[in-house]
């Protein structure tokens, strides 16, 4: 009788789930029975909400299973997929959660664990049912092999399942599932504007990007794979590194903080220890109020110490706010220009160095780019691009007074120079009177 009525209550809800399924692509997605599954599509076409849904179904129609969710990093994990698992499973379904190990059991004995996808060993025990990847471009190739051994569960479906936006064709992903497809699996796309809820003024930028930009407007709207045109800074594999192998101990720590609302807020932590400068940590979040940036930065700044927090001029009272906190924040430099040459320069000389942890940080560093539809070439696109600003006002603002990086003229890189804000005669600075333009 149990039994029965568990599953009596799956018709139920997933009959209320696939009323509000965006289709075609979700409804594909949900309801395959395909071992492997992909949702490759623009941004926020409702990609992390299908997962989610996706597992719904799974633990409702097979009680008992045992499902993982994962993610690159921790923090992403939290802020995309568990967060829309919380909102979108009823409570009436769960028995009990634990925090500790973000472990949720389900009524009817189904199960799922969150997980980060950072070590292939840690998985080498678990005997699954399903597994569901949140951007799973950013996951290593052999943390994917180690999952595909672990679809063992008896008596279930097994599937496994990820999301993502499209990336080179010479990413694992794309090898997997279009190239040379494994058996069993299929491809779901979208595309940004399939999802009705997306506000106007966001379709309205992203359709903007289909005349300056087309490159990326292919790739991140159109959901279409392939190399990005115009990426501003070529971070090499060398320098992203594992968080493990980060210097314990720094000279100073300083961090770049870019507001937002609707657009993230976001905080990228600087440990500095010359010759090299290390991207430690980040914090990326929407709709944060003064009072809730207050608190994290806060928080932040009693684990790491910051000298100084280098923050949007733009926002010049909530800079007074974290003044009046306690906090050691100042306003930035923020030549856009000039700023990017100089991180330019300290990226080609192999001293930035970037955690893997930093998954925003990270995305960002492969899909900044040019603005190939502005007059003036040397102007980025002004989207997913916080972590990009933030990293910038720390770095520049620190340390242009003060350190040697190769000079970056529009031919590649010429020269090694001390910059000093009277060098008129540089080409860079020539350049830098030109195009003076501010975020």
């Amino acid at each position: 009788m149990k039994k029965l009525y568990f599953l009596i209550l799956a018709v139920l809800i997933m009959a209320t789930v696939k009323f509000t399924l965006i289709d075609p692509h979700q409804s594909a997605f949900v309801n395959s029975n395909a071992r492997y599954l992909l949702n490759s599509g623009g941004v926020g076409s409702g990609k992390t909400y299908s997962l989610v849904l996706r597992s719904l179904r799974l633990c409702l129609e097979f009680p008992g299973i045992k499902g993982l969710l994962g993610a690159q990093t921790m923090p992403l994990l939290r802020d995309t997929t568990m967060s829309e698992f919380e909102h979108l499973v009823p409570q009436q379904l769960i028995k009990s959660h634990n925090k500790a190990t973000s472990t949720y059991i389900f009524k009817n004995g189904s199960t799922v664990l969150f997980r980060p996808f950072d070590d292939a060993n840690k998985f080498k025990s678990l005997n699954l049912g399903f597994i569901g990847i949140e951007e799973m471009t950013d996951v290593k190739h052999e943390i994917f092999k180690m999952l595909r051994t672990r679809l063992r569960q008896k008596g279930v479906m097994h599937s496994l399942f990820g999301a993502t936006n499209p990336g080179a064709f010479t990413n694992w992903v794309y090898r997997e599932f279009f190239e040379t497809p494994i058996e069993g699996s299929r491809v779901v796309t979208s595309v940004s504007r399939d999802n009705p809820f997306l506000p106007a003024a966001y379709l309205a930028d992203l359709e903007s990007l289909k005349i300056s930009n087309p490159e990326y407007y292919s790739r991140m709207v159109e959901g279409i794979w392939g190399a990005l045109e115009g990426v501003i800074y070529n971070l090499p594999m060398a320098q992203r590194v594992e968080h493990t192998t980060l210097p314990e101990t720094y000279d100073d720590t300083i961090a770049g903080l870019d507001f937002g609302f609707d657009h993230p807020t976001a905080l990228v932590v600087v440990g500095l220890r010359d010759p090299k400068y290390y991207v430690i940590d980040e914090i990326y979040k929407r709709q944060m109020s003064t009072a809730d940036i207050i608190t994290t930065v806060k928080e932040s700044h009693k684990h790491y110490k910051f000298s100084t927090i280098y923050c949007d001029g733009a926002r010049p009272e909530i800079i007074r706010d974290l003044q009046n906190a306690g906090l050691p924040a100042v306003s930035a430099e923020k030549e856009v220009f000039e700023g990017i040459m100089f991180v330019k320069g300290l990226v080609n000389a192999g001293r930035l160095v970037v955690s893997q942890n930093c998954h925003y940080t990270l995305r960002e560093f492969d899909s900044y780019i040019w603005d190939q539809g502005s007059t003036v070439k040397e102007v980025p696109i002004k989207m997913n691009d916080d972590c990009m600003d933030a990293l910038r006002y720390a770095f520049f603002t620190h340390l242009r007074n003060s350190v040697i990086v190769p000079r970056i003229s529009t031919t590649g890189i010429s020269y090694n120079r001390q910059y000093t804000p009277d060098s008129s005669a540089d080409a860079i600075n020539n350049l830098r009177m030109r195009y003076r333009h501010r975020v």
